[in-house]
């Protein structure tokens, strides 16, 4: 017996991945910069700002890839 839903499984918790990685990466880099440099809560936004860019990103070039 073969799994048939295991590749469509992986993707998904691929994409998920990605999407924590896109906004945790910037978010924890921007905490880390606020907390060296004594800067809160400015480099954080700034990270949130720019995980939330790149996840909508992803998410356009998902839809583009899915025509």
């Amino acid at each position: 017996m073969t799994n048939s839903g295991g590749e469509n499984n992986l993707k998904y918790v691929s994409l998920g991945f990605e999407i924590a990685a896109g906004l945790g990466v910037p978010i924890g880099i921007g905490f880390w910069i606020d907390r060296t440099w004594a800067t809160m809560p400015w480099f954080t936004f700034a990270g949130i700002i720019l995980g939330v860019s790149v996840t909508i990103m992803l998410m356009v070039r998902l839809a583009n890839n899915q025509e």
